[in-house]
């Protein structure tokens, strides 16, 4: 396993985590990450760190490509599994481990998808204080207990019959994984809660779902209103109002749209602003 190097903290006391589920050949996303919303020395008051999660791939070129990434830009966690969408949940868990191992002291952890973008200052100056002074708190795109049909039969989503035997739905709240904020007191609970619980596919069930309702006590807010899955609105949205745009997070990529839309967010951002987001300073 490739493992960050953590650079010291300091005296800060807050510290973001983006973990980040990417796949193996998909260098370009995670770079424009990097030249984005997930530059390191964005703000200077607080420790801002990207990791991006992988699984293994058999084409012996891509893994030389991953090896050079991660020796380089220090951000590549690398598991000892097979890099598909059906191992997804293996990807979940590995980045819970790396935070319970190497970044217990975060504040607060986001998980993302790659072809998600994300605010950055809407984050820092909302959900960050928010999280502060609370304690097993997951905000997501929330799907309620007894509203998620389990799929059977063919599709994508599929489940066997086996699972979830004689429920028509899933039996507790879950998120739609590709934006969760997670309190860190969470983190070594749940990853606990995985070496007790037999694997199940669907990550977003397993990871925010089976997962905390095993630990228990576990709070949720859904953030929908303030999440889009159709990259056109949001893209319009980021244009139009830049940084006073409601949404946090756009999700579906479009190569070669990111950079428009961290522009469209920098520009739209005063003086005054940037002073007290503490931006561009040396992390």
């Amino acid at each position: 396993m490739f493992n960050l190097i953590v650079e010291p903290v300091s005296a800060l006391n807050k510290i973001v985590v983006v973990s980040i589920c990417s796949a193996t050949p998909f260098f370009d996303r995670r770079r424009v990450i990097r030249e984005t919303f997930g530059g390191k020395r964005l703000f200077s008051n607080l420790v801002y760190r990207i990791i991006f999660l992988l699984g293994r791939t058999l084409d012996p070129l891509t893994t030389k490509k991953i090896q050079e990434e991660a020796m380089y830009y220090k951000d590549i966690v690398q598991g000892p599994f097979r890099d598909s969408y059906h191992n997804l949940t293996h990807k979940g868990v590995l980045g819970f481990r790396w935070i319970s191992e190497h970044c217990p002291q975060a504040k607060l952890i986001l998980k993302i998808d790659d072809d998600v973008f994300i605010n950055p200052f809407k984050m820092v100056r909302e959900i960050l204080p928010k999280f502060q002074n609370v304690s097993r708190h997951i905000a997501c795109h929330l799907r309620r207990s007894g509203t998620s049909l389990i799929v059977r039969g063919k599709g994508k989503w599929k489940v066997h019959e086996d699972e979830f035997k004689g429920y028509k739905y899933y039996p507790f709240d879950h998120c739609q994984g590709y934006v969760v904020f997670i309190t860190s007191d969470l983190i070594r609970p749940m990853l606990n809660a995985a070496r007790l619980n037999p694997f199940f596919w669907i990550d977003d069930v397993y990871v925010f779902g089976i997962l905390p309702a095993t630990v228990g006590g576990a709070t949720f807010t859904d953030l929908r209103p303030n999440l889009t899955l159709k990259f056109d609105i949001g893209k319009s949205c980021f244009e139009q109002q830049g940084v006073r745009c409601r949404y946090l997070a756009v999700s579906q990529w479009k190569s070669g749209e990111s950079g428009k839309l961290w522009y469209s967010l920098l520009s739209s951002l005063t003086d005054t602003e940037k002073r007290e987001l503490h931006m561009f300073g040396k992390s």
